[in-house]
């Protein structure tokens, strides 16, 4: 008769480690999940220009991630502000982001819109001053 107890008790450890077990890969599937459409969300095409193949965005210096991924999304660049702004935090890039004039490709992705930035991609503008002109001709055209 005193083995009854013992087994009950055995019974009950068991079933409560199975019961974690079970708890903890029902926790890893859903972080795999979620980390699969996070992916999938950084990897896909963004939506498309306004206007044209490509939208030219200004960055002001100074400017914070939250505010960079406003200007962003105010023009069209990026689907959703909090993705770029979580985005930019995971992979580290938000302390490297650089103010400037940027164009973005239509759809482009979160990652090509975070790597240009990051990166310092602007948009440069080439300006040619015909030899012999004067400085005061110069500041004009410029």
């Amino acid at each position: 008769m005193s083995r009854g107890p013992a087994r009950r008790t055995r019974g009950a450890a068991h079933r409560r480690l199975m019961t974690a077990a079970g708890a903890l890969v029902t926790l890893g599937v859903a972080m795999l999940v979620v980390g699969i459409i996070g992916l999938f969300l950084y990897l896909s095409p963004g939506p498309r220009a306004a206007q044209g193949a490509s939208t030219t965005v200004v960055l002001p210096p100074g400017a914070g991630v939250a505010e960079i991924a406003g200007d962003l999304r105010r023009g069209h660049v990026i689907g959703s502000s909090t993705a770029f702004v979580l985005a930019a935090e995971l992979t580290g890039a938000a302390h490297r982001l650089k103010a400037g004039e940027y164009a973005f490709a239509s759809r482009a992705s979160l990652h090509a819109v975070i790597s240009a930035i990051a990166e310092g991609r602007v948009v440069r503008h080439f300006v040619t001053i015909p030899e012999g002109v004067t400085s005061q001709v110069v500041m004009e055209t410029l």
